[in-house]
């Protein structure tokens, strides 16, 4: 199915292709989903709003979200979509969305010098997508920290928060990690809560 406008400023063609995306369950939940006409409406009526028009081609694989309406509407609002230059009258710009899952792994290592032998190795899981021809990451769809090794590790309330920047995802790892030994001779116990502030940025774009 295919919807047509008369020409304003120029012919943009988007053609939707998400049979691969991969999103959270944040973003497929029913509350979240768009039926085609909605999604259709409200991106045109934004692009018509800037004097741009649309010609869209409706994929019936796709479950249409929000998540995708923001996209979009970033992309229009950011000035994201160039229009190419052509001799051929009339031919619109392709622009063609390439979205890819991302999933990015980092091990990072917490010490204590206060008690004996003590430190914990974690590693930092973060899952999304990006879109390669725009090179944006256009969500995140988890991230996790988990304990692999240590030693008189006991727990932790370490915690990440991601933002994205085009590409590149940066993120703040928070909390902190207790430590504890007992001393074999007395049968005393000592322990100790490192806080932990941990900075990681990667671009998603080399974790497809």
């Amino acid at each position: 199915m295919k919807k047509f406008f008369k020409p304003l400023t120029f012919l943009l063609c988007l053609s939707i292709i998400f049979s691969t995306v991969i999103f959270s369950n944040a973003y497929t939940t029913s509350n979240d989903t768009l039926t085609y006409n909605e999604f259709y409406h409200t991106v045109c009526t934004a692009f018509s709003e800037h004097g741009k028009e649309l010609i869209m081609e409706y994929d019936e694989n796709h479950i249409y979200t929000s998540q995708d309406v923001a996209y979009m509407l970033d992309f229009l609002e950011n000035d994201k979509i160039k229009v190419v230059a052509t001799e051929v009258k009339h031919v619109p710009t392709v622009y063609r969305l390439m979205p890819s899952a991302f999933n990015y792994s980092h091990y990072f290592t917490v010490s204590s010098s206060q008690t004996y032998i003590s430190y914990a190795t974690f590693e930092l899981i973060v899952k999304g997508t990006i879109d390669l021809q725009g090179n944006n990451v256009m969500g995140i769809d988890s991230n996790q920290i988990v304990f692999r090794s240590g030693i008189n590790y006991s727990s932790n309330t370490l915690s990440a928060t991601c933002t994205r920047d085009k590409s590149i995802v940066r993120v703040k790892i928070t909390g902190s990690v207790l430590f504890s030994y007992t001393e074999p001779n007395t049968g005393l116990n000592f322990s100790v809560n490192e806080p932990v502030t941990y900075y990681v940025n990667f671009d998603a774009g080399k974790y497809i």
